[in-house]
């Protein structure tokens, strides 16, 4: 009897613990989920309206803006309005009298139109959101014009975009919202027109006030009892909440707890086997939720960087259009020549989001056919600038490996990336070579240094999404992972080899072409 009683206290023990053990690991679950969904929030709302404030900036930089020409603005805001269904109105005005130059949107004019701030709002120039005038409920944006700083261009856009992305967000019981800067609620998941402009509750205005991140306690609009996550973005000010309730997770524990007091006398026999199996446990647990971080970054940075890309190209579209019909009805050769520099800018920005995309899963960038000879001829003096002078370069490419499958950009921004990263390898002073040869189906491109290598037990990171084995201010985290994705992207992949003298050597293969 006993060894009975003995045997059932200590399953009752075990149970208790686990028990609780369970329940503690899902509240932290939960918080932790609501607290990346809280980031993921933020940041789709930072890139909705990074791309927002960017048209605008665009529309605000135009020459027909700062001549006031009516008829050319007249058809930008149709287009406008038409191309973003979002946009409740766009108001051009001049700051010192507040007079309406050109207005075009959406719904009745009685309402009365917001005043223009006393100063053009920094960074994204969001003044803010607001329920009451005219286009409103709304979330305000202000540009000044290039070259008229007595003129201002006004977005009123509607908040419905970023109540589809709380909403997206927002899995099951739980409940989401977002705040503008100034603590007005800006969507919820649920009810959003109805409280949208309305200040928030003091709890969530002290939480964000005193941290970027975290949680606190607090009741909804509709009175529920919360354990609420939140996310502040340095970008907008904006902060991103998900509420979950809180007697799903209090009321288990309450119980997890009574089991626990009833058999603590039990546990202390097996408190050492529970320690060294709990750091045990801990220390696996700190590795996945490593690996799930670094993965969560690189995710987060492929949306955001897809976002970003797809409206700049719109965007470049839209000048490069322009340019052409410019160039075929004018006979002035300086408007031609203007218009050249306009479309080799254009170019620019083309090579540019070629190297972005980089970062994004999947396909970005149109790769094509590729003369590697001739791109290293039209970047070697970059490389070289980037190895500084005391770092010997030379490269070579093998006449049965000259063609490959890849994207231009992407290549030479990823040979400049092993380049830096090489001369910081060798403390500037060594030596790096690039040796193009023939590797069966595929082309290989061997970057070797003369620095100390990279240790095996950091091999298995080094291509990931913000690991950096420099200091802290000394890198970024983000070279070799585009050389990763630019090899991807291409079709090929990236391998770290030992160079038998020492030193890395970093072999990019690409799909050979005839």
């Amino acid at each position: 009897m006993l060894a009975a009683a003995g045997l059932l206290l200590l399953a009752i023990v075990v149970l208790a613990v686990w028990t609780y053990g369970q329940l503690a690991q899902r509240r932290a679950d939960v918080e932790q989920q609501s607290l990346q969904s809280a980031r993921e929030m933020v940041a789709l709302a930072d890139a909705e309206a990074a791309a927002n404030s960017r048209m605008l900036q665009l529309m605000a930089s135009s020459q027909a803006a700062v001549d006031v020409d009516m008829t050319r603005m007249t058809r930008f805001f149709h287009l406008s309005l038409d191309s973003n269904p979002a946009w409740n109105g766009l108001v051009l005005r001049d700051r010192s009298n507040g007079h309406v130059l050109l207005e075009k949107g959406r719904g009745s004019l009685a309402r009365p139109l917001r005043a223009i701030p006393k100063a053009v709002p920094a960074g994204l120039g969001i003044e803010g959101v607001f329920a009451d005038g005219r286009y409103c409920p709304c979330v305000v944006f202000h540009k000044q014009v290039i070259g008229a700083p007595g003129r201002e261009l006004t977005l009123f856009m509607s908040p419905d975009e970023f109540a589809r992305i709380v909403r997206k967000e927002v899995t099951g019981s739980s409940l989401g919202g977002m705040l503008d800067q100034n603590g007005r609620i800006l969507a919820r998941s649920v009810d959003s027109r109805r409280h949208v402009g309305s200040l928030a509750k003091p709890y969530a205005l002290d939480a964000v006030s005193r941290a970027d991140a975290g949680t606190y306690r607090g009741v909804t609009f509709e009175g529920m009892r919360t354990y609420t996550a939140f996310a502040k973005s340095r970008l907008t000010g904006w902060s991103g909440h998900v509420a979950v309730d809180r007697a799903r997770v209090d009321s288990p524990r309450s119980l997890a707890n009574a089991s626990v007091a009833i058999a603590v006398l039990a546990a202390l026999i097996l408190a050492t086997g529970l320690l060294v199996y709990a750091a045990g446990e801990m220390r696996s647990r700190r590795r996945q939720e490593e690996r799930l971080v670094a993965m969560q970054k690189a995710e987060a940075i492929s949306r955001f960087t897809g976002t970003a890309v797809h409206d700049f190209r719109n965007i470049l579209a839209v000048i490069d259009a322009g340019v052409r019909l410019l160039v075929r009805r004018s006979a002035e050769a300086h408007t031609i020549e203007r218009a050249k520099a306009i479309s080799d800018a254009v170019d620019r920005g083309n090579r540019l989001t070629n190297q972005l995309l980089s970062f994004v899963r999947g396909e970005g960038a149109e790769v094509d056919k590729l003369d590697i000879r001739r791109c290293l001829e039209s970047c070697d003096d970059l490389i070289a600038r980037a190895l500084g002078v005391a770092v010997e370069f030379q490269w070579h490419v093998a006449d049965d490996a000259r063609y490959a499958r890849a994207n231009t950009d992407q290549l030479e921004l990823a040979l400049i990336n092993l380049a830096i990263n090489a001369r910081d390898a060798m403390d500037g002073k060594g030596m790096f070579s690039l040796d193009v040869t023939r590797s069966g189906d595929m082309v290989a491109i061997t970057a070797c240094d003369t620095g100390p290598g990279v240790p095996r037990e950091l091999r298995e990171r080094i291509f990931e999404a913000f690991y950096s084995t420099k200091r802290d201010g000394e890198g970024t985290g983000l070279g070799l992972a585009q050389v990763a994705g630019a090899a991807r992207q291409a079709g090929g992949r990236v391998e770290l080899l030992d160079r038998r003298h020492g030193g890395a050597c970093f072999v990019i293969y690409l799909p050979r072409v005839k």
